[in-house]
């Protein structure tokens, strides 16, 4: 059973409440600006001392309650009476009920805080005892605490007029239960000036509100009036502002009954606005189209805006993502030396053309200390080389070069974001990457690449030495824009997988004898380039694709279209996930090798069924394919005379029907590379992760600026340009009903542009005079 309900102001139940004055100074025998609380309901079979003495704990006097030496007294002022000579000091239980009996029409309690400070808590008690008549006559309670009693039912509060004037901090704290709203019918006021945004019915919610010593309403709130004119900022009648200094408000009155409808067109939806609402959506597409931009607006936000007004949000959006550029391209130093810092033996450097005293951008090149290591410790010497396009507002190009692992999967070695791809990029790039990695024989080193015009002489001029393949692809694109059909198609890929040289040569006399100009052609192209025929078995590679340098590509295209500081990190958080979960995915392979050395074992298990072993010496085999022929196996060497297992030290089909001869397991064939040990050297280290940019030390280098942007002329191209093996057109529809003798057309239909020359212009003017003439070519 609850002893009392504490409130601190408002209207006072009429019976058996408590009036208590604290925080008041002793001058002249009388407490002054003191603060006054009640308790109601109050049962004084239950009220004690220590009861009373909790109170001032809670009115934040230091009192302890265990102590059975009070220090903090108690005073009780007899009805009547004024100043100190009507107080009495309550000691006991006993002393607090005697008081209690005598104050029948009105008494006083106070209390004096004993800590040795000059500060008095005074509280007075206004207590009345209720007649048994009016108990029995009492039909209606007018006010309703935080904390309802369980009789009753409803309580009707009528508002008054202090409750809008301005009211004092407190200076304690209130709990939860304590700090509850009271429920206020709002009634009708005539002569309102304002009836359409004062709602006359419903529900108002207040807050609670203390009373002083002097009688005035006051709240933990510091707030203004709603008629002070000085308050330029909360027009509003329904909420009045807690601090001058911090945009933070409290709710006077809420209305939860709305009549107003809806309208499509808003004074607030300025493009300003728009801005703030669509500026991730606008940097994603900044050639959003404006009546799109209408569309989307009025779908989400139900607001009908104007052409201007979107294409001024537009101008806004980009205005913001035009600074953001500018700040991040001034943080560069920081961010290397931040990343030099987390990543120690990491190589970040960044080259810039000084204009007067201004830093220009140039490129940035950035090659983790995890990715070298890992790279050195288990990866083959074999290199694949790619760029690709910022699509950001400040262009440029992504220069990347990546590793083969253990399992032939993609390991990202080092990137370069540089203005432009040409040779002075790629020899700078090249030149740092050749000093990470320690590269001193060429021979050793085995490059990758889509057949870059500007990397071929770059990679000659700082490895001359090192061998350069070309992704067959991208060759047989090339070829296919002059040389059509799926029989040339097919040669050229038998003469690119071809593993010995006389295998190469004979698909090329087949293609000699199909078409002459393709063979020229492709003859015109060093074959050391291009097919397993010539290539150095040293490396251990026999891949034909520059498939890794993609899947990088891929991985990263959410990069590219950031700014300089994001996208660098946005790769550098890929190359961090990816090293640890490749090292999560070591300790679940189900053999020593990878996933995809195993298939490839497997595959050439079902071929070795072809194959008949005979053992003519140590480790030597002389196996008899049943159609094609005899082959030479030395284990010992890993060695087949097919050249499939010297290329990449994975047994053949023929060798491994020589290892079944041997009732052995081919997986002990395979080389050290492949081995799971190799590809954990690979992955252990840690790519470490970098604080946030407001946690980074600024240094007292210039500031880098962006470089000119160079706008090319004409329409901005949005689709790239596609290329001749992926331009398809659907064969058109058959005739209804079906001719006699009918063929259908194929599915594929590709325009071929064959140059021609006028024979009616005069001989010197056909140099540069040239028609086009389309065929239309089924294939």
């Amino acid at each position: 059973m609850e002893e009392f309900d504490f409130r601190w102001g408002g209207v006072a139940p009429k019976y058996n409440n408590l009036e208590l004055h604290h925080g008041s100074v002793l001058e002249s025998g009388e407490y002054k600006n003191g603060k006054v609380c009640y308790l109601d309901n109050v049962v004084e079979d239950f009220l004690s001392l220590v009861d009373l003495r909790k109170v001032g704990k809670w009115l934040d006097y230091n009192v302890d309650i265990s102590n059975p030496k009070p220090n903090l007294e108690i005073w009780y002022r007899k009805g009547g009476t004024h100043g100190v000579g009507g107080l009495e000091l309550i000691n006991s239980d006993a002393n607090w009920l005697t008081c209690w009996a005598k104050c029948h029409s009105q008494a006083s309690i106070g209390c004096q805080g004993l800590d040795g400070a000059n500060n008095y808590a005074y509280v007075q008690h206004n207590v009345q005892v209720e007649d048994e008549t009016e108990v029995q006559d009492k039909s209606q309670v007018q006010y309703e605490t935080g904390v309802q009693d369980k009789n009753k039912d409803e309580a009707e509060v009528v508002d008054s007029e202090e409750d809008d004037e301005e009211f004092v901090d407190s200076d304690y704290e209130l709990s939860e239960e304590d700090f509850e709203f009271k429920t206020v019918e709002v009634p009708v006021h005539e002569g309102a000036d304002d009836t359409k945004n004062d709602s006359n019915y419903g529900h108002v919610f207040e807050a609670p509100r203390e009373v002083s010593s002097d009688g005035e309403q006051t709240s933990d709130f510091d707030t203004e009036s709603e008629g002070d004119g000085d308050d330029k900022e909360g027009d509003n009648e329904g909420t009045s502002k807690i601090n001058q200094d911090v945009q933070t408000f409290a709710i006077k009155k809420l209305s939860l009954e709305h009549t107003c409808g809806q309208v499509e067109k808003l004074k607030f939806a300025n493009p300003k606005w728009i801005c703030e609402r669509f500026s991730s959506k606008i940097k994603i597409n900044t050639y959003w189209n404006l009546k799109a931009f209408q569309g989307e607006v009025l779908e989400f936000c139900h607001v009908r805006v104007s052409k201007t007004q979107v294409y001024k949000a537009k101008r806004l959006a980009k205005a913001q993502i035009e600074e953001n550029y500018i700040q991040q391209y001034a943080r560069l130093w920081d961010y290397a030396e931040q990343l030099k810092n987390t990543n120690k033996g990491s190589t970040m450097k960044i080259k810039c053309d000084l204009v007067g005293d201004e830093a220009i951008f140039q490129r940035i090149y950035v090659c983790l200390a995890a990715c070298k290591k890992g790279f050195l410790a288990g990866c083959r010497s074999v290199i694949g080389v790619y760029a690709f396009h910022l699509k950001g507002h400040y262009l440029g190009q992504i220069l990347n070069v990546v590793g083969v692992d253990g399992n032939n999967g993609l390991f990202p070695i080092a990137y370069d974001v540089a203005e432009i791809e040409n040779n002075d990029s790629w020899i700078w790039f090249m030149s740092l990457l050749i000093e990470d990695l320690g590269i001193t024989n060429g021979l050793s080193w085995a490059f990758i690449s889509d057949k870059q015009k500007r990397f071929i002489p770059a990679i000659t001029h700082v490895l001359p030495t090192a061998e350069d393949r070309m992704c067959v692809w991208h060759l047989y694109n090339n070829f296919i824009a002059t040389h059509l059909g799926l029989t040339l198609k097919h040669m050229l890929w038998a003469a690119a997988r071809a593993t010995t040289i006389p295998w190469y040569e004979a698909e090329m006399e087949k293609m000699k004898e199909e078409d002459l100009e393709a063979w020229e052609w492709l003859v015109h192209r060093p074959p050391n380039n291009w097919t397993r025929s010539h290539f150095h078995p040293r490396y251990k590679c026999d891949l034909l694709l520059n498939n890794l340098c993609e899947s990088f590509n891929a991985a990263i295209i959410d990069a590219k279209d950031n700014s300089i500081l994001t996208c660098l990190e946005s790769i550098r958080m890929y190359v961090m996930l990816r090293m640890v979960n490749r090292m999560a995915a070591c300790d679940k392979w189900k053999h020593h090798v990878g996933r995809r050395i195993f298939k490839i074992i497997e595959k050439n298990k079902m071929r070795a069924s072809q194959c008949i072993p005979r053992l003519y010496g140590e480790k030597m085999y002389q196996v008899s394919h049943m159609y094609s022929g005899e082959f030479v196996v030395d284990l010992t060497a890993t060695s087949c005379s097919c050249r499939r297992c010297d290329l990449c030290d994975i047994p053949c089909a023929h060798a491994i029907s020589a290892i079944f001869h041997r009732d052995e397991n081919p997986v002990e064939y395979v080389h050290e590379c492949y081995k799971l040990e190799t590809c954990i050297r690979s992955y252990e280290p840690i790519v470490h992760q970098i604080p946030s940019m407001d946690k980074w030390v600024k240094g007292g280098l210039p500031q880098i600026r962006l470089q000119f942007r160079k706008c090319q002329p004409g329409k901005p191209k949005r689709l790239r340009t596609k290329e001749a093996a992926e331009v398809q057109v659907p064969a058109p529809n058959p005739p209804n009903p079906l001719p006699p003798g009918y063929t259908a057309l194929a599915a594929k239909l590709r325009k071929v542009f064959i140059k021609i020359r006028c024979g009616r212009m005069p001989q010197s003017k056909r140099k540069w005079k040239t028609d086009f003439l389309i065929i239309w070519v089924f294939l």
